[in-house]
Parts: structure tokens; C-alpha cells; sequence
């Protein structure tokens, strides 16, 4: 027999409760001796991600999903640096790029940037969610899928997030990363890539995305690769 979805929901909302309790007392004990990991590389998105690779080329100008000006104000808060473009390939499909850095991902403050939420105060319906893992290059990569609509705009997008040097799902799993930081005094730094386009066919969309992302860790220097991809690209 199958155990109860509502008490399985339940416990895991307690964990994440007890998570938080603990790192915030974490944070608090101690405050002296961090170390910041985001001082172990130089990180400047604008030159690192090129704007040619493989059959991609960098749309000057191109358009992404428009953000109010007190969500940009919130993202300068939370990231030092953010890109967003669009891409287009020899068959002339296309894809939005949006990654966003910043120094100090230890708190819950830049969960507010995901995409389910960001999305949703943007006017979009989220109609669909998966969690997955992409493969590019033989690496093993934990990702989000969502199929979001504003209107007639349907625009499915594939999302994953780097803490420190771990590729991790936002909840729990971004929690337990959290800790162990904490645990070594470390201030884990962190990325959050997004890729999505419009297309009502979600499949295809999805694997043109995929081929997009490949191509994309294919082209960079291995330094940025861990970047966007933790300690395993």
C-alpha cells in the first residue's frame, strides 16, 4: 500500500524547517573566519560566454521576457552580474539565454530569482513541471523543465542552479548544500542558468534546448564550464 502523499509532504516540509533553523544559528555562530569561495576565480559572464559557438550566434538585441523595473532592481540586489540574450542557430531556431552570479548564495534571498516565481510575477501560468537530469558531455546535471504561458505566448524553459560547486534542485537539496557550506565556514558563491523559447511544441523544445546547452559547456574554457556546471564539468 502506498503511504500517505499528504504526511510524506508534511515530514519533508519539517525538514526544510529544521534546515533553516539550523543554518540561520549557523550563520549567526559564526560570523568571523568565512571564507568566500566566489575568491577562488574571476568571474566576468559578459566576456566568458561567447557570442558565437558550434551553429550558435548571438542575436544583437534580440528579445527576452521583459522584467518591471522593481524586478531589476531586486536582481541587482541579489546578483553582481547577469546576462540575457538570444541566440540563433544555422536553421534558424532560437533560444534566450539567462544567467545570473552572485557572490553570496547562502541565504534564501535569491530563491526569489527561480523561475516559478519570477515567472508567475511576471504575468505567466505555469502549466507544467518536471524535474529531470541532462547529460550534456557525460555529466550528470539535476535540472527543472517548466511549460509557462502568458497569453499566447508559450514559452517552455529548462533551469538549473550551481551552489558553490554543486549543481543542486532549489528546496531540500539546495538546503543540504547550504549546510555543508556552513558547516566549513565557506560563503559558497553560485549561478543560475535558464534557457527557454517559444514554441507550443514542448518536446522539440526541449531537445533544441538541450542541444543548445551541450554546445553552449562544449565551447567555454574549462574554468567557466565548472562555473555554469559545477565541480563535475
Amino acid at each position: 500500500m502506498k503511504g500517505d502523499p499528504m504526511k510524506g509532504y508534511a515530514v519533508q516540509t519539517l525538514l526544510l524547517l529544521a534546515l533553516l533553523l539550523v543554518i540561520g544559528l549557523l550563520g549567526r555562530h559564526w560570523q568571523q573566519g568565512r571564507v568566500w569561495l566566489a575568491e577562488r576565480h574571476q568571474v566576468a559572464l559578459e566576456q566568458q560566454i561567447p557570442a558565437r559557438f558550434a551553429d550558435w550566434q548571438l542575436v544583437p538585441g534580440g528579445a527576452v521576457v521583459e522584467v518591471s523595473g522593481e524586478a531589476r532592481q531586486a536582481l541587482a540586489s541579489l546578483y553582481e552580474q547577469q546576462i540575457a540574450r538570444v541566440y540563433r542557430a544555422a536553421d534558424g531556431s532560437e533560444v534566450m539565454l539567462s544567467l545570473v552570479y552572485g557572490r553570496d548564495q547562502s541565504s534564501d534571498l535569491s530563491q526569489a530569482h527561480r523561475p516559478e516565481i519570477c515567472y508567475v510575477a511576471q504575468g505567466f501560468q505555469i502549466e507544467g513541471r518536471e524535474p529531470i537530469t541532462l547529460s550534456p558531455l557525460g555529466q550528470t546535471l539535476p535540472a527543472t523543465r517548466l511549460l509557462t504561458r502568458q497569453g499566447s505566448r508559450v514559452e517552455p524553459l529548462t533551469y538549473w542552479m550551481v551552489v558553490g560547486d554543486k549543481v543542486v534542485r532549489p528546496g531540500l537539496e539546495r538546503k543540504w548544500a547550504q549546510l555543508g557550506f556552513a558547516l566549513r565556514k565557506e560563503i559558497p558563491d553560485g549561478v543560475l542558468l535558464r534557457v527557454s523559447s517559444l514554441d507550443e511544441r514542448g518536446e522539440h523544445a526541449f531537445a533544441l534546448q538541450q542541444r543548445f546547452l551541450t554546445a553552449l559547456l562544449a565551447a567555454v574554457d574549462p574554468a567557466t564550464r565548472r562555473l555554469l556546471a559545477g565541480a563535475g564539468a
